[in-house]
């Protein structure tokens, strides 16, 4: 008798399997305030975990796009940082 750790792992690679030969949304990179797609070939698949459904996948980011975020979210910071409590809540 196959374990219960066995038996869903085998249940999930089947789902995914299915899941994978449709057509299956990518999530873009948000860097510098636009959305773009990223040059990765590795995608991470993310699951609804109360159905195991696949929502999407994320990119698993270039390091090339994560210094881009990274200098992107530093230069914003400048500015954001004098924006006043009470205007960033609205």
């Amino acid at each position: 008798m196959l374990s219960k750790c066995v038996r869903s792992n085998l249940l999930k690679s089947k789902f995914q399997t299915a899941q994978l030969s449709s057509a299956v949304p990518r999530v873009k990179n948000f860097i510098n305030g636009k959305f773009e797609d990223s040059k990765t070939t590795e995608w991470i698949n993310l699951y609804n975990p109360a159905t195991n459904e696949l929502l999407c996948q994320v990119p698993q980011s270039t390091p090339e796009e994560l210094k881009r975020a990274e200098e992107g979210a530093k230069a914003a910071f400048q500015t954001w940082k004098e924006v006043p409590i009470q205007q960033r809540q609205t």
